[in-house]
């Protein structure tokens, strides 16, 4: 008959252990890790052709929401909470998109200056001025029409990358967005 007893594992936690004559065996299953099949690490960044292949694709698609935080998120090259802490007045002031904007960032508390391309602020004025987005605090709400004023979060914002990625048939673990 197999003997029970409470151990220490090498992590620190007590496991419950079977003994059967000679050798210890755990007697609960271990899960698969998390990362199990996942590439780990630093990966690569997105290539140009990449980069552009999205941005015409979501051009073809009309889907200009998708296509101005695409882009905003390109050249900006700011955190992704940053990004969709954004404000409609951080970047539009005096009926126009500004060519130059600055954001607090959270983790360090310091400014930060980004300036926005042309053709990112012809996307965020034609997004703006979307009847979507009339009465919206924030640059990307929610897509979820409880309430017009919650901003869109950095899960939402993950999910947004490797759909493009998936329509270019790219490995969506082996590249990564940059950000400083």
């Amino acid at each position: 008959m197999a003997d029970r007893r409470l151990r220490v594992g090498r992590d620190g936690l007590l496991r419950l252990v079977r003994r059967t004559g000679e050798a210890a065996v755990p007697s609960a299953r271990s899960a698969a890790p998390w990362n199990k099949g996942r590439i780990v690490g630093q990966k690569r960044p997105l290539l140009l052709k990449h980069v552009w292949s999205i941005r015409v694709r979501l051009e073809m698609a009309d889907n200009k929401r998708d296509l101005a935080l695409f882009n905003m998120a390109i050249d900006c090259k700011l955190r992704g909470r940053i990004l969709v802490r954004l404000t409609v007045n951080d970047v539009y002031a005096a009926g126009r998109v500004k060519e130059r904007a600055s954001v607090t960032q959270g983790k360090t508390r310091k400014p930060v200056r980004f300036e926005i391309t042309e053709t990112t602020r012809l996307l965020l004025d034609r997004w703006i001025n979307d009847p979507e987005m009339i009465g919206c605090e924030y640059l990307w709400p929610t897509r979820l029409h409880i309430s017009r004023h919650r901003l869109c979060c950095t899960n939402r914002l993950k999910g947004r990358v490797p759909l493009f990625t998936d329509r270019l048939i790219l490995r969506p673990l082996s590249w990564v967005c940059r950000a400083r």
